[in-house]
């Protein structure tokens, strides 16, 4: 067989089918993974060429075994991510997974501790959990980025060194010795491009005998180290405390909070409350959204940008800093029974207009430009105590 080096392998993965059956579930569906598993699997097999170019064996069978995944991977990034993978670079997931494990390997850590296991038994199900800690160097300052699914993900700040990151599985399923090989087949993937550390949480394919994995991921990172952190889940909630540092978090059905941060901060859920302490707003913009759920926040805001908090159906109880130079414009809209604004009587000097539904409002002469909105429900404003 002629070797396959990167050019030739780009060559022969042009002709891998991509679509033996146009729905995501049923014989179609797995008929279309067995011929992706065929042609991905003989090409990235440990015993190909790959292995005899200086790729470690054990970097060559993690993609290897994932290699159906990075299909499964593109969906997650494009329904959970909002990322848009065009058909042509169907690859892309695949290409992600081998710069994961070429360029860390599984873990990457300095040192790891003895993993934490147990199994609960309800009826005909069984549950193992699984937790262990790693420490991660972490010497240069960078971002940090974390992506996982269906579990939660806490970032804060401490005075340590290095990261210490804590991995909390939990398999659920029907045979205990699949799902025992299942989690161990489970791991955080790492990643250093330049001026950034990334780490993926890499689940395969599950045997029939699992019904579900979580793999929630706790981080405590130097304090004045990160420069920005990027959290993605779904269904699941969001933590940051203590950051100086530019913050983006997604996720779905799940709550976020952010307490004691600092930078330009985007938060974005739905179904699920957004919750800001003592949160300092700077940089040009910042947004903090759900929908069908409350915004609670006391925030400060930098002199200039454009700063949005929006949610629908649910209330709004925004406390600013008295410090804070700002013009804020509040709406809401609804029945007269359930949607008005009400603001505090320490802010109604600064009042420019006002209705049953809206109002402005200038602080300190003005600066930043605060918008708030909801619908069929409450907006309170007010000043926030010093912090």
């Amino acid at each position: 067989m002629r070797r396959v080096g990167p050019v030739g392998l780009r060559s022969m993965i042009r002709f891998i089918p991509t679509r033996v059956g146009t729905t995501r579930t049923g014989p179609r569906r797995e008929g279309a993974m067995m011929v992706r598993r065929a042609f991905l699997g003989k090409i990235l097999h440990p015993s190909a060429a790959w292995a005899q170019k200086g790729i470690p064996y054990g970097a060559c069978r993690t993609l290897w075994e994932g290699c159906v995944d990075a299909f499964e991977a593109k969906r997650f990034f494009m329904e959970e991510c909002g990322v848009i993978v065009e058909r042509k670079d169907r690859l892309l997931m695949l290409a992600l997974g081998w710069a994961l494990v070429t360029g860390l390997s599984a873990s990457g850590a300095a040192t790891s501790s003895a993993p934490r296991s147990g199994t609960e038994t309800s009826g005909a199900i069984h549950v193992l959990t699984d937790e262990y800690t790693e420490n991660i160097v972490f010497d240069a300052p960078s971002d940090l980025h974390v992506i996982t699914s269906n579990a939660p993900i806490a970032v804060s700040a401490w005075d340590g060194q290095g990261i210490r990151m804590t991995v909390r599985k939990a398999v659920r399923g029907t045979d205990e010795d699949e799902m025992r090989g299942y989690a161990t087949r489970v791991r955080v993937l790492m990643s250093r491009p330049e001026g950034r550390l990334a780490l993926f949480v890499f689940r395969p394919v599950r045997p029939a005998a699992v019904q579900s994995v979580e793999v929630g991921l706790d981080l405590a990172v130097p304090r004045d180290m990160v420069t920005a952190v990027v959290a993605r889940t779904s269904g699941a909630p969001i933590t940051l405390q203590g950051l100086n540092a530019n913050i983006s978090a997604l996720t779905s059905n799940g709550e976020i909070t952010v307490v004691d941060c600092a930078g330009e901060i985007e938060v974005a859920t739905s179904f699920a409350p957004v919750t800001l302490h003592r949160t300092r707003f700077l940089g040009g913009s910042g947004l903090a959204a759900t929908s069908n759920a409350p915004i609670h926040a006391d925030v400060a805001f930098a002199d200039a940008g454009s700063f949005r908090f929006i949610t629908s159906n649910a209330p709004v109880d925004l406390e600013i800093s008295p410090e804070s130079r700002a013009r804020v414009a509040i709406r809401t809209r609804g029945s007269e029974a359930e949607a008005w604004v009400e603001v505090a009587h320490a802010f109604r000097p600064h009042v420019v207009f006002a209705m049953r539904t809206a109002a402005n409002i200038v602080l300190e002469g003005g600066g930043a430009n605060v918008t708030v909105r909801t619908s069929n429900a409450l907006i309170r404003i007010g000043p926030a105590s010093p912090f």
